[in-house]
């Protein structure tokens, strides 16, 4: 193989890490050879490779690609040929590119750099070692192609050779750092007949040099040294008693979770929701709470004010259709900031009638709110202006077939939905807004609503299942497989944002992974070219090609 760069590769080299700006570049496959797409479809390379493996190290994102052709690999950086797919192995070492090729049984390797040009100025086998000896330097031990060894030092910053330590040995070894950092030990034979030689180099300042020779006169006796030191350690240890067998410490590093409940007075309330008035506004807000009470039952309002020395309490009895049994009080915070107040609502009434079940919200007791049945959990909507908005199921029964349905009920609002709905059910999910979700059921059909109204899937999918064994990808955790008239989606937990997020049904084919901030893998991305690409295969568990979360698909045939 010939150990020479063309000019081609030097440009190539050479736009891809200058240009700023340039288009996302997604796997795109057409029958079974794969090229690369823009997300609109343009082509920037055609396909002509086996297959496009992206690199799957700690460190990668998804803008690098190897490219498979005849069980050989190239490199495809930014959607632009960095290397043809000429050579065995190719992977990264620090700031340079190593290439490995192999014909007629013989290897060949070469260290490339980001410039395209090459660091050594004669072919070698492989690189035997590398380590870094300060934060400049790297040294390298390789192979030569006649079977000798060398190490030289290379400087990071100018991808320069610093200085050859050894050249052309018939053997080295790089044996241990001594007194410090900077010294390192090495042994040698500069040819196969010459006495072995261990030599202790130090790296502080240039040029570096030998600060000792050991001679031996045969590898014999220098090993000898190791027989006697163990020798030693073994007699020693035995006459202090040491045992000879081996143990493991096994340490407790399974902590459960810890919840703690903290009731605050109602002080300590005020003065957190009046924290951000103390500084802009002259005149302070006016606080008031309010309260439902249980009095020989009957039910009366309190209203307090509370930020005045002495604290102004008024009782405002409920006015109700007729007489009530079982009324409940429950435990309930809401609030609301007006431009000068702050008003803080502490509980909800619960009762029933002969045939009714009904709820008092303290914001309004003129409205009494009735239904058949409600179901007793309460949400609170999350907003940035207020707190005083409440949900809850609520459902009547059909006369003619007596069957419950139900929606979701809104102080504010009134019913977000017709009475619709066969169940409504608490489902899991975490969303961004925060927001409890609802799972809805119409016949043999599911979908998800949130607690503030807001639909999340229509009620039109088959029931959502688990995914199984093969929850967790490499990217995402996937939560539920959806389904929708013979198409499918997913709900997965974005590790970026923490959140669970949702891929309709509108593939042909089941999502096999989701690539979120495509093609970076970094969560703090602030780059604004990304998209979410989807991994789609077939029922074989074959991956067929990408898409992306809206449906766009990047291959065909």
């Amino acid at each position: 193989m010939s150990f020479k760069f063309n000019l081609f590769t030097v440009v190539i080299l050479f736009n891809i890490f200058l240009v700023s700006a340039q288009d996302i570049a997604i796997p795109y496959r057409d029958g079974e050879k794969w090229g690369m797409c823009n997300p609109e479809g343009k082509i920037l390379i055609e396909p002509k490779y086996d297959k496009l493996e992206f690199k799957e190290y700690y460190d990668s994102d998804f803008q690098t690609v190897f490219p498979k052709l005849k069980n050989k690999t190239g490199l495809i950086i930014n959607g632009k040929i960095v290397f043809e797919a000429n050579y065995s192995e190719i992977y990264f070492d620090d700031e340079n590119y190593v290439l490995t090729s192999e014909e007629n049984n013989a290897k060949t390797t070469e260290i490339i750099n980001k410039e395209g040009h090459a660091i050594l100025k004669k072919p070698i086998i492989k690189i035997i070692a590398s380590e870094h000896i300060t934060s400049n330097l790297k040294l390298y031990q390789v192979l030569n192609k006649d079977f000798t060894e060398s190490v030289f030092l290379l400087n990071k910053k100018t991808q320069a050779i610093e200085q050859w330590l050894y050249e052309d040995f018939h053997s080295l070894y790089i044996l241990k750092k001594v007194g410090g950092r900077y010294n390192l030990v090495f042994n040698s034979k500069k040819s196969e007949n010459d006495a072995l030689q261990t030599d202790v180099w130090n790296f502080e300042k240039t040029p570096f040099t030998k600060t000792q020779k050991l001679m031996y006169e045969t590898e014999e006796k220098y090993l000898e040294q190791f027989y006697q030191k163990a020798k030693y350690k073994t007699n020693n240890n035995e006459r202090k008693g040491y045992g000879t067998g081996t143990g493991e410490a096994v340490t407790d590093s399974e902590y459960g979770e810890m919840y703690t409940a903290v009731e605050r007075g109602d002080s300590e309330v005020v003065a957190e929701m009046g924290e951000s008035n103390s500084v802009s506004n002259t005149k302070p807000k006016l606080y008031f709470t309010y309260i439902l009470k249980k009095e020989n039952e009957n039910l009366v309002l309190e209203t307090k004010q509370e930020n005045i020395k002495e604290a102004k309490k008024t009782s405002t009895p409920v006015k109700l259709k007729q007489p009530v049994k079982n009324l409940e009080v429950l435990n309930y915070y809401s609030y609301k900031d007006t431009k000068d107040s702050i008003l803080s609502y502490r509980n909800i009434a619960y009762f029933k009638t002969k045939n009714k079940t009904g709820v008092i919200f303290p914001t309004n007791i003129s409205k009494v709110i009735e239904f058949d049945t409600i179901v007793k959990v309460f949400n609170q909507v999350r907003s940035k202006d207020a707190q005083e908005e409440i949900t809850f199921i609520a459902g009547n029964k059909n006369n003619q077939n007596n069957q419950f349905k139900y929606s979701l009920y809104s102080n504010k609002k009134g019913l977000y939905f017709p009475l619709q709905f066969d169940e409504i059910s608490n489902f899991k999910l975490q969303i961004n807004n925060g927001n409890v979700v609802y799972k809805t059921k119409i016949g043999d059909k599911f979908g998800l609503i949130e607690s503030n109204g807001n639909v999340l899937l229509k009620t039109e999918y088959e029931d959502f299942k688990h995914p199984g064994y093969n929850q967790n990808s490499k990217h995402v955790t996937k939560r539920f497989l959806l389904q929708k008239n013979n198409k499918f989606g997913l709900i997965y937990h974005n590790d970026v944002t923490y959140k669970d997020e949702i891929i309709e049904a509108i593939f042909d084919y089941q999502i096999d992974d989701v690539l979120v901030n495509f093609p970076y893998k970094d969560r703090y991305t602030t780059n604004n070219s990304k998209l979410t690409l989807v991994t789609l295969k077939n029922e074989d568990n074959e991956i067929i090609g990408y898409a992306n979360a809206n449906g766009t698909l990047y291959f065909k045939n």
